[in-house]
């Protein structure tokens, strides 16, 4: 038996989107940007009921050194970075922001 631990397996589009809505991640391919990154950053944080517990929970991940997430959802962006990806996904899994990586 053949183990392939670094196949890569790309399911088309539809697949991936059924797929997020299976785990709780509502994603809709018709929705802007800015609208689809709220209501997926919000996701990731389902103790907070209130918009004011959502905010808080989002002002404290940082984007980038200037930028905290609620402060970079509220300019309605139709893009992210790489980089700023991956600030914002280090720190949902529990890094620190630059003190674990810059």
């Amino acid at each position: 038996m053949k183990l392939n631990q670094f196949a890569r397996l790309t399911p088309d589009f539809k697949v991936q989107v059924a797929e997020l809505k299976q785990i709780g991640l509502q994603a809709d391919p018709d929705d802007a940007f800015s609208q689809s990154a709220t209501d997926l950053f919000n996701a990731f944080f389902p103790e907070a009921y209130t918009l004011a517990a959502k905010e808080d929970k989002l002002a404290q991940v940082a984007v980038n050194m200037d930028q905290t997430l609620a402060a970079w959802l509220a300019k309605k962006p139709s893009k992210m970075t790489r980089r700023d990806f991956y600030n914002v996904a280090l720190q949902l899994l529990g890094f620190e922001a630059f003190t674990d990586f810059d």
